[in-house]
């Protein structure tokens, strides 16, 4: 499979990933605003367990930027998740939610963001998206 995203892109989403998971606030940032968005992203994480939720958003995170490399298992289990996703109520619109509050923290934490910083995120994280929300 032929990388969908410019590696120059993909360096910068990484190393500004890496700042903001340096950070360790990064994570529970992004959960605590992330769940407080709307009643029914809400209700999505009633009796979640916050580090299991941590672990699983890191993952998710390099899942996409594998996904946009190429890799082709990546694109799999991102279909899996899709699918895990769909059957407890997550809605197409909730992963623009998503994206939004996550870029909301990393323009607050990472100190080299940048609009090419922040398109780099969009781009990576939109493809995995992409994937995510289509049938």
């Amino acid at each position: 499979m032929v990388k969908v995203v410019q590696e120059d892109v993909l360096e910068r989403f990484h190393d500004s990933l890496e700042r903001c998971q340096s950070n360790p606030e990064f994570l529970g940032l992004f959960y605590d605003r992330l769940q407080h968005y709307s009643d029914d992203i809400q209700k999505l994480f009633e009796s979640a367990d916050l580090e299991r939720i941590k672990r699983m958003i890191q993952q998710s995170l390099i899942l996409l930027m594998m996904a946009t490399e190429g890799s082709i298992h990546s694109h799999q289990r991102l279909k899996r998740l899709r699918e895990q996703h769909t059957a407890i109520g997550v809605q197409p619109e909730h992963y623009t939610t998503w994206l939004e509050t996550l870029l909301s923290v990393v323009e607050e934490l990472d100190p080299k963001y940048n609009l090419a910083i922040d398109q780099a995120w969009r781009t990576v994280l939109g493809e995995g998206i992409n994937i995510m929300t289509s049938s």
